[in-house]
């Protein structure tokens, strides 16, 4: 068994920022997305047999890292 990394895009954002406002506001910002603080990516450590067996429980992970 090894531990990887997990790294997945935030659902809630697109690249960290999101609007503060309906975005057809005109007074409205973007502002760093609460659920993953502006990094545009959420990311935790898992174990598993392989980095094969990783993939296949996230096939839609940003990247998997061996640590």
């Amino acid at each position: 068994m090894q531990n990887f990394k997990i790294v997945s895009k935030c659902d809630e954002c697109d690249d960290g920022q999101v609007s503060d406002r309906h975005p057809i506001d005109p007074s409205s910002q973007e502002v760093d997305c609460r659920e993953c603080g502006g990094a545009g990516y959420h990311a935790h450590h898992e174990t598993f047999d392989s980095k094969v067996d990783a993939w296949a429980d996230y096939p839609d992970a940003m990247d998997i890292i061996p640590l």
